[in-house]
């Protein structure tokens, strides 16, 4: 079981970041804690994890009046830190919490129930797509909820942050049509987590990218937000 969390708020510039603005030395480097066992008043197993962060640029071109953007905006995330819990029971309620460092300070405490070795029916699960934010997102996470899935599968076009301009407002790719994917508003992925939270928190979610993860950079990278954020086996 991966438990990932983010410590340190994001930054918006209204300028171009770069990897020197980065909250981390190095990517995959010592991270946060987790602490974990079966019984909420005694979290006996701690597991240290890996510490990631990205920058986020839009492509802009200020001498071209078609088809540029005029968003020079960066982003530099949070650090995010995904923790490995090992030698877990099958069919067996785990409780946890985390904090950035051993000193603190510590989240609220938390569940999550491994899968049995055998079969067991009913087996629920769930699988959603094209979330974004929303009031329809937000019933459709609550549902999701409601239903007490064992596991559940998001199937991708998670945020729909490109689909926004780099200062919040919508539409940004409809304006400029040959930067499609390639203009983002990053804030959208972290309301995204905050509303999947009452979710990810108590059941095991897998993600799948769609296009709308892309996310071109000037440097040509692509997928920074969504392969920081959710690493996949």
């Amino acid at each position: 079981m991966l438990v990932s969390f983010v410590t340190r708020a994001p930054i918006t510039s209204l300028e171009p970041v770069t990897k020197a603005d980065l909250p981390v030395k190095k990517n995959g480097g010592i991270g946060g804690i987790v602490r974990y066992g079966t019984s909420a008043n005694k979290l006996s197993t701690p597991q240290n994890g890996r510490a990631y962060a990205y920058i986020q640029n839009n492509n802009y071109n200020a001498s071209a009046p078609q088809g540029a953007s005029p968003w020079r905006n960066g982003y530099v995330s949070g650090v995010f830190h995904h923790v490995l819990l090992k030698r877990l029971q099958p069919a067996t309620t785990y409780f946890y919490q985390f904090a950035g460092s051993p000193k603190g300070p510590w989240s609220d405490v938390y569940n999550f129930t491994t899968l049995s070795i055998k079969p067991t029916f009913p087996f629920r699960i769930g699988y959603m797509g094209d979330l974004g934010n929303s009031l329809n997102a937000s019933l459709t996470v609550d549902r999701m909820v409601a239903s007490k899935p064992q596991i559940v599968g998001n199937l991708g076009d998670i945020s729909y942050a490109d689909v926004y301009n780099p200062n919040g407002t919508y539409g940004g790719y409809k304006t400029y049509k040959s930067l499609k994917y390639h203009l983002s508003y990053q804030p959208a992925w972290d309301q995204n987590a905050r509303m999947l939270e009452k979710l990810a928190s108590h059941v095991p979610v897998m993600t799948l990218p769609g296009n709308h993860e892309l996310e071109f950079q000037p440097d040509s990278t692509v997928f920074a937000s969504y392969n920081t954020r959710y690493p996949m086996p």
